[in-house]
């Protein structure tokens, strides 16, 4: 962001999630504004909580702030295929919003035809532990071997 997460009341960090439905969002549409891929929305609030439309709280601790920066950990089970069968594949926009204000008025930035920005995996500690012991099993083996 262009200044520090938290300095604007009431302000609220949204990103419109495109999982591949390929349909216009009527919701956007009912409001005048045509051209919106997004099918799940991320809400990040600078109090470190966030939501995902249709899926519910992030658990806690998954919204870090420092600075100009925001971000989150979404599970991938928050945000399942809408028809892109990758998540790789999925795509997004963020915009800015305002509370204090309802409706469009609130919404300081909002470019929904260049949703073109993709998404990259972080592995779960999980994943990490059992690669971890797997390359501990391998080199035991190797050691065992050159014995």
């Amino acid at each position: 962001m262009a200044g520090p997460i938290g300095s604007t009341a009431n302000a609220a960090y949204i990103w419109g999630v495109n999982r591949g439905a390929g349909v216009t969002n009527a919701g956007f549409v009912a409001i005048g504004i045509d051209g919106v891929r997004f099918d799940r929305t991320i809400s990040l609030l600078p109090a470190g909580t966030g939501t995902v439309g249709g899926a519910g709280a992030l658990p806690a601790g998954s919204v870090s702030i420092s600075g100009n920066t925001i971000s989150a950990n979404i599970p991938l089970s928050f945000l399942p295929a809408n028809g892109f069968t990758n998540p790789l594949d999925y795509t997004w926009n963020l915009w800015p919003r305002n509370n204090t204000f309802s409706g469009v008025p609130g919404i300081s930035d909002f470019a929904p035809n260049n949703a073109n920005f993709s998404t990259s995996p972080i592995p779960e500690p999980a994943t990490w532990a059992l690669m971890a012991s797997g390359l501990a099993l391998l080199g035991a083996v190797a050691r065992r071997r050159s014995r």
